[in-house]
């Protein structure tokens, strides 16, 4: 049982990487839209920056990506906590 519970922590914390992972396009997608939205330059950084929906479409995909990454962490970091309560260790 106790082995069982070692494995299952260290499956949680090869599961917070690839998560991570998964979410840094997010954070990328983010950085960029609130970068095209609020710094004002007569060339943007890429030519399809320069339509505000599109803008605003990447703001809300980074933010969703990014709001889901979080949550799916903080669930594996609760489970992670209980398994070492319970484990002792």
């Amino acid at each position: 049982m106790q082995q069982q519970k070692q494995q299952r922590i260290k499956d949680i914390d090869k599961q917070i990487i690839k998560i991570s992972l998964i979410e840094t396009p997010g954070s990328i997608l983010f950085g960029v839209g609130l970068y095209s939205k609020f710094v004002v330059t007569d060339t943007p950084i890429l030519p399809f920056l320069q339509d505000q929906a599109v803008v605003n479409s990447i703001i809300v995909i980074g933010a969703a990506i990014m709001l889901w990454g979080t949550y799916k962490i903080l669930m594996l970091k609760l489970e992670k906590s209980r398994l070492q309560k319970a484990a002792g260790v």
